[in-house]
């Protein structure tokens, strides 16, 4: 099928429609597994807390500032692998929708699963690549919008001007990476980050248009949801404010729902379109 702004999203749509219940048990499973993380988290700082302020009355004058060390150093390690699991799980939350999402195929829910948890460690590598470039370039950037500033004052905001265009143009050509990590299954970060800017050449003004009408897409369905809220709001009275909480809490999940669904989806459709892994027929796939 060919990749157009179209086809994308007739795809999307018929993908969710299909779909729509093991999409939203993916959603509701990993809310669950984050919650539970979030609670270790609490918990495990409360314990190193407890376990430093405890050690602190045991340490004599001599060893003080080596114990207060230790146990600083200790906590650290303790945050990088508590924060590590938690962004690890968000990754494998995206994979696991794009592997749910894959146009051309249909995987049992458990197999979605199972690709999201291993595709989730390579991409933590990827964000570790990106974050170390960004750096790097943000630094550069720094340094040469330093220079041209002092030099002339337009030449310095013309740099930031394109800087803007310069990053979007970059996320377009990143902008399929998970799918390309979880349904291509490649497990090199620096291969994930070169199949996607390679599958993405020639497509970058048309994907952008196609995250331009997501954005509308989703901007509207908020107003939809949260629209009624501010009529509900005048309403006085001690009964239709807990009505307007309850709404605000439903249409919150709803619209949470529905942004978390479809952004794994499209980001998997666009991958099959430009791979050319889209299947003959979408209603095979289904059977």
């Amino acid at each position: 099928m060919e990749f157009s702004v179209g086809n994308v999203f007739s795809r999307t749509l018929s993908v969710i429609n299909e779909r729509m219940g093991p999409l939203i048990g993916l959603w509701a499973l990993y809310l669950g597994l984050t919650i539970a993380a979030v609670m270790v988290i609490g918990i495990m700082f409360a314990v190193v807390g407890i376990a430093s302020a405890g050690a602190m009355t045991t340490f004599d004058e001599n060893a003080g500032l080596g114990g207060l060390a230790g146990l600083g150093a200790g906590m650290i390690i303790v945050m990088i692998l508590l924060y590590g699991g938690l962004l690890y799980l968000t990754a494998a939350q995206s994979c696991s929708f794009a592997a749910m999402g894959a146009p051309y195929e249909r995987p049992l829910f458990g197999e979605a699963m199972s690709r999201g948890f291993k595709a989730g460690i390579p991409m933590l590598g990827v964000a570790v690549l990106l974050l170390i470039c960004y750096l790097v370039v943000a630094l550069i950037f720094g340094l040469l919008t330093t220079a041209l500033g002092s030099a002339s004052e337009i030449l310095g905001i013309i740099a930031i001007v394109l800087f803007l265009p310069a990053l979007i143009y970059i996320g377009c050509r990143l902008s399929i990476m998970v799918p390309v990590a979880t349904n291509e299954q490649i497990r090199n970060p620096i291969k994930i980050i070169t199949r996607s800017w390679e599958l993405s050449q020639g497509h970058v003004l048309q994907i952008f248009g196609i995250m331009l009408l997501y954005l509308l897409g989703v901007s509207v369905a908020g107003l939809l949801l949260f629209g009624p809220i501010f009529a509900l709001a005048d309403i006085g009275g001690t009964e239709p404010g807990v009505f307007v909480i309850l709404y605000l809490l439903v249409a919150y999940f709803v619209f949470l729902i529905l942004l978390t669904v479809s952004q794994g989806v499209i980001v998997s459709v666009i991958h099959g379109l430009l791979s050319g892994n889209t299947g003959e027929d979408l209603g095979d796939v289904f059977e």
